[in-house]
C-alpha cells in the first residue's frame, strides 16, 4: 500500500475524536481500452479543444472552469474557490450515525475507497475499527465527505481486514424509481410443481462462502478479447468463435428439472 499514491487526506470525526487518514482508490479498471483512429491509414485521431472568440485550438493544460450562470454569462472558478468552501466535509469524512449494514440499499453504493490512518490516528482509528464490530448488529458509519471539486457525497465506513471502506453512497434523486417499470411486469401465477423445483434448483447452487465463489470468476471476455489482438498481431487465423449449444425445453417443468439434476451432478463432481 506504500507505493500507491492516495487520492485525499483529511480525518475521521465522530463526535469530538479526529482521526486523520488517507484514501486509496480500491478498484481499478481492468477493461482493454482502444484508441479512435481514422479508418483510412490507421493513425490515431486527435482531439482538439477549441476556443471559439480567439479562433484557435488550446491545450488542455491551460482550461479552466466556469459556471454557466445563464444569459450567455460564464462565472470563472478558481480552483482556491473549491478548496475553501464553508463545508467541514472538504476535509473531514464527518460522521452523523451508526446503521445495521443491512439497511444501507445495495443500489446506492457508487465508488469504494481504502482508508488507511496516519501515524498519529492509529489508536483512535483502531478504536473506531472495533466499535463497528461489537454487539450484535453489524455496523456502518454514515458520514458526509466531499472527494472532489463540485461534488459533496454521503459514504459509509465499514471494516475491511485491518482497515476500514469508505464507500461513497449516491443520493436518494440520483437513484431513478422503478414504479414505471413495475407496473410493465404484469402478476404471475405458478403451481407448487414450479415453485418446488425452483428452490431445488436455488438449494442445488447455493454456496456457504460468497467470497470464494466471486474469486472464482474470470473476465472471459477480456480474454477472448485478448487472443483475438494476439491471433491479429502474430497474423494468425482469428480464434473460431462459440456458438450457444443450449436446446430449449419442452415447458418450464422440464427446464427445472434438467437444470435440478445438472446443478446436483456438478456440486457432486
Amino acid at each position: 500500500m506504500a507505493s500507491i499514491r492516495s487520492v485525499w487526506s483529511g480525518s475521521i470525526t465522530f463526535g469530538m475524536v479526529s482521526i486523520p487518514v488517507k484514501l486509496y482508490t480500491a478498484t481499478e479498471d481492468k477493461s482493454i481500452h482502444f484508441k479512435q483512429i481514422h479508418e483510412e491509414c490507421g493513425t490515431p485521431i486527435k482531439q482538439l479543444l477549441s476556443c471559439p472568440v480567439c479562433e484557435k485550438d488550446i491545450d488542455r493544460g491551460v482550461t479552466g472552469k466556469g459556471y454557466d450562470v445563464g444569459g450567455g454569462s460564464i462565472l470563472k472558478m478558481e480552483d482556491s474557490d473549491f478548496l475553501n468552501l464553508p463545508l467541514a466535509s472538504v476535509k473531514a469524512v464527518d460522521v452523523t450515525a451508526f446503521v445495521p449494514a443491512d439497511t444501507v440499499p445495495v443500489i446506492a453504493i457508487d465508488k469504494a475507497y481504502y482508508v488507511k490512518p496516519e501515524q498519529i490516528g492509529l489508536k483512535p482509528f483502531a478504536l473506531l475499527w472495533q466499535a463497528l464490530a461489537d454487539g450484535e448488529l453489524n455496523l456502518v458509519a454514515v458520514a458526509k465527505v466531499a472527494l472532489r471539486s463540485g461534488r459533496e457525497s454521503v459514504c459509509t465506513l465499514r471494516r475491511h481486514g485491518r482497515l476500514l471502506l469508505l464507500q461513497t453512497i449516491l443520493w436518494p434523486d440520483e437513484i431513478r424509481p422503478t414504479e414505471e417499470l413495475e407496473e410493465m411486469v404484469e402478476p404471475i401465477t405458478f403451481d407448487m410443481t414450479e415453485l418446488e423445483l425452483a428452490r431445488q434448483l436455488v438449494a442445488a447452487m447455493t454456496q456457504d462462502d460468497g467470497h470464494a465463489v466471486l474469486a472464482e470468476q474470470k473476465d472471459s471476455y477480456r480474454e477472448a478479447l485478448l487472443d483475438v489482438i494476439q491471433a491479429k498481431l502474430d497474423g494468425r487465423e482469428l480464434p473460431t468463435p462459440v456458438t450457444a449449444a443450449a436446446k430449449p425445453a419442452a415447458n418450464l417443468i422440464e427446464s427445472l428439472r434438467e437444470s435440478v439434476e445438472a446443478a446436483k451432478k456438478a456440486r457432486s463432481a
